[in-house]
């Protein structure tokens, strides 16, 4: 066997090595969602917190496609994430890491958070449309705020 036949193998051992861990990669599993994990709900501040889980899938899509799209209100135990544009000191910082309510704001058992500039405010009740809106008021007189 000559130098270069024999560096022609090696070359191609580590290229196909390579080549099979780099594909064994893209079968291992990544962010998948088991029905096993489901839980019924989350225990925050000594209260227990109800969700339901619906698969989406095609057949519940067909099933819902003509459905109004439903209106959310704001609770207790939300976890609210705020933009403020052009105010990153307001801006709730998000990382890909950290949990939800690591990176939002949570509203607390009354129904409010605490906003810089606007100090406590009550969102109980309301659309995430009129929580911008009530945010939108409480800051004009602080920033310049634009339409």
């Amino acid at each position: 066997m000559n130098v270069i036949t024999g560096l022609k193998r090696i070359i191609l051992f580590f290229l196909s090595s390579f080549l099979a861990i780099s594909l064994s990669s893209c079968s291992v599993p990544g962010t998948y969602f088991s029905d096993a994990e489901v839980q019924d709900g989350y225990e925050l501040n000594g209260q227990h917190q109800d969700f339901r889980v619906t698969e989406l899938n095609a057949a519940w899509l067909g099933q819902h496609q003509n459905d109004p799209l439903p209106v959310y209100h704001i609770g207790p135990f939300d976890i609210l994430n705020i933009i403020v544009w052009n105010h990153p000191e307001l801006t709730t910082q998000t990382t890909q890491l950290a949990s939800p309510d690591q990176t939002g704001m949570l509203v607390d058992e009354e129904g409010c958070i605490f906003f810089p500039f606007a100090g406590k405010v009550n969102v109980a009740g309301l659309t995430l449309d009129q929580a911008r809106q009530v945010l939108e008021e409480k800051l004009k007189p602080i920033f310049a705020i634009r339409n």
